[in-house]
């Protein structure tokens, strides 16, 4: 499986080859460990439970969406910070606004659902790929 690369400067925004500017809206609102809390919270809240491969698939794609949203208030419920779940997203969370590699199914993805349910929005898009339960869409 080969995956993308979301690459950032030290001080500049995160952005994956060839799309400069992922998140200025974040980078404007939210300092880098504040964006990393909030993706692995939402991660969390979500997403708990899920294969790793998987998890970093959809925190791609949010941080993707990050771009055309900003980030939004911190998910529900709060974890506890022993929580092994939040341990891995928080892991996970740091190492994609890293520009570690991420799985092809979210290469230019920008929204995904689970395969169980099948949203209005996806009936007109061709999904980019598929990981575990999930269907991505660019």
């Amino acid at each position: 499986m080969s995956a993308r690369v979301l690459s950032c400067a030290s001080a500049g925004p995160l952005h994956p080859a060839g799309r400069p500017g992922l998140i200025p809206h974040a980078e404007r609102t939210a300092s880098r460990e504040e964006l990393a809390e909030w993706l692995a919270r939402r991660l969390y809240a979500r997403h708990r439970g899920e294969p790793v491969r998987v998890l970093e698939a959809l925190a791609a794609v949010l941080v993707a969406r990050l771009h055309q949203e900003g980030p939004p208030p911190a998910p529900r419920p709060e974890p506890s910070s022993l929580d092994r779940h939040l341990a891995v997203c928080r892991r996970i969370a740091r190492r994609v606004l890293a520009g570690a590699p991420v799985p092809e199914a979210a290469a230019d993805a920008t929204r995904y659902h689970h395969a169980d349910v099948q949203p209005a929005w996806a009936r007109a898009r061709m999904p980019s790929g598929t990981l575990g339960d999930f269907i991505f869409y660019p």
